[in-house]
């Protein structure tokens, strides 16, 4: 049986440049998942997965908080690219799978567009991290 490593990064958007650039919709998107009793890390795994019963959302109330989280994210993601350029999303990376040497784990914001730092990626270049991760298998 063979075993294999695979590496991996992405480039980290750290969350506080939502305060400058998109603070109501960014706040929104927090209040929702406050309300869902979702963090950004399982929403990040169900996106990833494509398996939205990972948020575990109460049956009485799934189908209009679903709505309230993927509409407020799919927002914040817009009106970021609206103000900087640079497309975002949130990405999983699982803790279990990797190595304890990885410099990211969970939900993270990670920026699409930046792999050769674009006009609007240079001027937020303070804020935004290459990460590395180490998935074995």
């Amino acid at each position: 049986m063979a075993y294999d490593a695979m590496a991996g990064y992405i480039y980290e958007l750290n969350p506080d440049i939502f305060a400058k650039t998109i603070p109501e919709t960014y706040q929104q998107f927090l209040d929702v998942l406050e309300r869902a009793e979702v963090d950004t890390s399982t929403l990040a795994l169900a996106i990833d997965c494509d398996d939205t019963s990972m948020l575990n959302l109460e049956e009485t109330d799934e189908d209009e908080m679903m709505s309230d989280i993927f509409h407020v994210y799919d927002e914040v993601k817009r009106l970021f690219e609206a103000k900087t350029g640079l497309k975002i999303c949130l990405t999983y990376v699982d803790e279990d799978s990797g190595s304890r040497y990885n410099d990211v784990f969970g939900g993270v914001w990670n920026v699409l567009n930046a792999v050769q730092p674009t006009e609007p990626a240079r001027r937020l270049e303070r804020f935004i991290d290459q990460k590395f991760f180490c998935i074995f298998g």
